[in-house]
């Protein structure tokens, strides 16, 4: 039995939907253009439908790579804890004193100065919240600035843009000193 002859009706089926597909696509009349965005329209919210169920395949391959790197960032870590060990030792050994603790206080921005040179922020936190003038302000990714003046619930500071601003730095890799200004 030839196998064209069972499949035949899938066959042709297959075949008009190819030539429906082509002379659709390459046909320019305005009523085509509707049936081509609607067809569009259908295929991206099925291919959306089909995208949330996860490939297997990439699913393994990306389980074997976060296997890895689970195991390379617990060896990370592992490391770090003996250096920290091993510092914690060698400070003692050599009487060096414990780092300081710095406590933070959270505080909002609530004026900037736009001056060229001269750029300041206002925040809502002050004296009785502890904050004192030469302070540091600080965000999640570092130094901002230092405070200048304080009152009871306010605190003026001069960011690093200000031209008056100058600190204290060290190149991490290179352990050199340095005045950023």
């Amino acid at each position: 039995m030839n196998i064209l002859s069972v499949f035949k009706e899938y066959v042709i089926l297959a075949a008009c939907i190819v030539v429906s597909l082509n002379l659709l696509a390459l046909n320019d009349a305005h009523q085509i253009r509707d049936i081509r965005s609607a067809a569009i329209v259908v295929v991206c919210k099925l291919q959306e439908q089909l995208d949330l169920i996860p490939n297997i395949f990439t699913l393994r391959q990306e389980n074997r790579i976060l296997r890895e790197r689970n195991v390379h960032l617990a060896n990370e870590v592992n490391l770090l804890r003996e250096a920290k060990l091993e510092n914690v030792r060698l400070r003692r050994l050599l009487g060096l004193k414990d780092r300081p603790v710095f406590t933070y206080v959270s505080a909002n921005v609530i004026g900037k100065n736009h001056q060229p040179m001269r750029t300041t922020i206002t925040l809502d936190v002050g004296e009785r919240d502890g904050v004192k003038p030469n302070m540091a302000v600080v965000s999640d990714a570092g130094l901002i600035g230092r405070v200048v003046a304080t009152s009871d619930g306010y605190a003026v500071a001069q960011i690093l843009l200000h031209k008056d601003s100058r600190v204290s730095v060290q190149i991490e890799r290179e352990r050199v000193d340095g005045i950023l200004y």
